[in-house]
């Protein structure tokens, strides 16, 4: 109930401050037409005006409430016996001041509206334009302050875009019953010249709507991509589904504009042509007006609804499309590039062409168009899964790495083998060979294919269901494993000289304590410092000079931006407060980036989950990727001279943020 009357009263502000700013701005862009037929419409125009004045306060006041009873957890009934929750609502939360502060400016706005009214019934009609366009606009402003945008960090520069699609669709919409009026009233009138200075506003509206149409889609798109992050966002979610219908609703807009445009303003009404043949078109902005209408309702919803990357996605189709992992494999690179420029040379065909084209070739060319599309999306297809697209609720690390590879070893080596190569001793016996875990293809599955498949077998395959035996946290270690061996393979091209604006490694996350007993984490350091991590599992002579050197190295390692980690069960006496060491937990770290420490001339044994190393350094640049890796018992100098490591971290910090830093969880 609460969610139901705060996405429908948000329908219904928005609405309001469409009429405030598109009727406003409609009626006083034709105050240059001062014939006596258009008294009539100006003063309807200006009724509805005062209307959707007073509408927005009392629309204003029902969301508090319903926002109000939505964050307290109580009925509405409770919010009207007890103000008190709105007041503490209204002052203690940002949407709440924002809503707030938008009541008490169109309360101001109803009472300058209601004392032009009084002032003079017939004269300022411009004033009480005026005074709604003013009090529209700041509304419209203020509004998104309190959005789903401006509540995180991350998205709150998409604020001023935000704005701007507001506006432009509350200029849009909210000119068209202004444009249906003024048609209908001068259709039927003698007057020549007051038909042409109409249809000549007519068109500058339209040019106008056509640019406000252009900045909500180009906004739409930036706003849209901050809540839809895959294919599963888009599809598998209710706020995905509600984004889709209003895109459905908005091409059906686009097509009816653009038939009003040709019918309406063509060149020949230019030629003299009676707006009379108007009144029929109007119909059509009507429509227009109410699929507007619609798209209100669905961005009220959208509003109170879940963004899709805080939702969980239900994946509804049975295949996905994944250009990565099809690529490498024929078909997919021979049809998919032919069948996509099939598609859009039929599509830029239409465009170019289409009103010339007989219908018989529309309806060719669109066939050919859509069934080159439908050709290039099964190319690009693999398998897919409910749970393809679901979230994981366990962090990528390093001790749910540990407690996966421990799955492993107690579950899966019968068949996939102690080495993860598919060579498990029950491999034979099985209908299909066991994947081989090692191979890169591992790494190009979701992880919500892994979890599917641990939760519920691959019975084609002979594996077993473990959803019985592993709970989500399980299950989601033992993806977080597969996933860390997998590039472990691929991670064997690393090497003490870094690639050069290339990161594509994420590095797993781990605790620590600080030496004033605080916690912390690697990903602390992101964005602050490069991390040098000193991985060995026992102290030996030429390990015990290293770390010597690093430590009394330090302070010019951290002038050059690197902050020094050092990962050994046990703990080192007297080391600057600067130093972090990870002591407790070292066990879990060394075996998680063991898996990491392959190399091209050692990739391990076969029968063996890990590597055995007795000492590994690697460097994570400051946005949480791998980058450098050196091994003293392959490569003798690598990292030696440290001159070399500070000159490498001045490489990394030269370089720009290429890629987001890498995500908390699998995917």
């Amino acid at each position: 109930m609460n969610e139901l009357l705060s996405a429908s009263t948000t329908a219904i502000i928005n609405a309001t401050l469409a009429w405030l700013i598109g009727a406003s701005l409609f009626s006083l862009s034709t105050a240059h037409l001062s014939n006596a037929v258009l008294w009539n419409w100006r003063k309807k125009m200006r009724l509805g005006t005062m209307v959707a004045a007073l509408i927005l306060p009392v629309a204003l006041v029902l969301n508090l409430a319903a926002r109000s009873a939505s964050a307290n957890d109580v009925h509405l009934w409770a919010i009207m016996t007890d103000p008190k929750l709105v007041l503490e609502f209204a002052a203690g939360s940002s949407s709440g001041q924002v809503v707030y502060i938008r009541l008490l400016m169109a309360c101001f706005g109803a009472v300058c509206l209601g004392g032009a009214w009084f002032w003079d019934r017939s004269a300022p009609w411009r004033l009480t334009h005026i005074i709604a366009l003013a009090v529209g606009v700041i509304s419209g402003v203020i509004g998104p302050l309190g959005g789903h945008v401006a509540g995180d960090e991350a998205t709150r520069w998409l604020v001023p875009i935000h704005i701007a699609h507001i506006l432009a669709m509350a200029t849009w919409l909210g000119g068209l019953p202004g444009w249906v009026g003024l048609v209908i009233c001068t259709s039927q009138t003698p007057s020549s010249p007051l038909q042409r200075d109409v249809l000549a506003a007519l068109r500058s509206f339209s040019k106008l709507a056509t640019a406000c149409m252009a900045i909500i889609i180009t906004s739409g798109v930036a706003l849209a991509s901050a809540w839809i992050k895959s294919q599963g966002d888009l599809i598998g979610t209710t706020y995905g589904w509600l984004l889709c219908a209003k895109i459905c609703i908005l091409m059906a807009v686009l097509l009816l504009a653009n038939r009003v445009r040709k019918r309406l303003l063509s060149g020949h009404n230019r030629q003299g042509h009676k707006l009379g043949l108007g009144v029929p078109v109007a119909r059509w902005v009507v429509a227009e007006l109410a699929l507007g209408g619609v798209i209100l309702g669905l961005a009220g919803t959208l509003a109170q609804t879940t963004p899709a990357v805080h939702d969980q996605p239900v994946w509804i189709l049975p295949f996905r499309i994944a250009l990565s992992a099809t690529w490498p494999v024929w078909p997919t690179m021979w049809v998919f590039p032919i069948a996509t420029g099939v598609a859009c040379l039929s599509l830029l065909t239409g465009f170019a062409r289409w009103a010339s084209l007989s219908r018989a070739r529309r309806a060719l060319l669109a066939a050919a168009g859509l069934l080159a599309a439908g050709v290039a999306a099964w190319a690009a297809s693999v398998p897919a899964y409910p749970e393809t697209y679901r979230r994981s609720t366990s962090p990528y690390l390093t001790v749910s790495i540990a407690q996966g590879a421990k799955n492993y070893r107690e579950n899966c080596t019968a068949c996939h083998g102690p080495g993860g190569q598919g060579d498990g001793p029950l491999a034979k016996s099985l209908p299909k060979p066991p994947a081989n875990l090692s191979q890169p293809h591992t790494a190009l599955h979701t992880g919500g294919d892994l979890y599917w498949w641990i939760k519920n077998g691959i019975p084609e395959s002979g594996m077993p269901p473990f959803g019985d035996m592993f709970d989500e946290q399980s299950i989601w270690d033992t993806a977080n494993f597969l996933r860390v061996f997998s590039q472990g393979f691929e991670a064997r091209v690393l090497s003490p000289l870094i690639a050069p604006n290339g990161p594509w490694l994420g590095a797993p996350d781990f605790y620590f304590e600080r030496s004033d007993g605080s916690p912390g984490e690697l990903k602390d350091f992101r964005h602050a410092a490069n991390v040098l991590i000193a991985v060995f599992p026992a102290a030996s002579g030429s390990t015990s000079a290293r770390v010597k050197q690093l430590v009394m190295a330090q302070r010019t390692l951290a002038a050059s931006g690197i902050q020094l980690i050092l990962v050994t069960p046990h703990k080192l006496p007297n080391l600057p407060n600067t130093i972090v060491q990870v002591n407790d937990d070292a066990a879990q770290v060394i075996e998680s980036y063991a898996f990491l420490s392959r190399t091209l001339a050692n990739k391990g044994r076969s029968n063996e989950l890990n590597m055995s190393r007795s000492y590994v350094e690697f460097l994570i640049d400051r946005f949480g990727f791998v980058r450098g890796r050196w091994i003293p018992e392959e490569d003798r100098d690598g990292w030696q001279n440290l001159v070399k490591l500070k000159q490498i971290s001045k490489t990394l910090f030269d370089e720009p943020e290429i890629r987001g830093s890498p995500d908390a969880h699998i995917h």
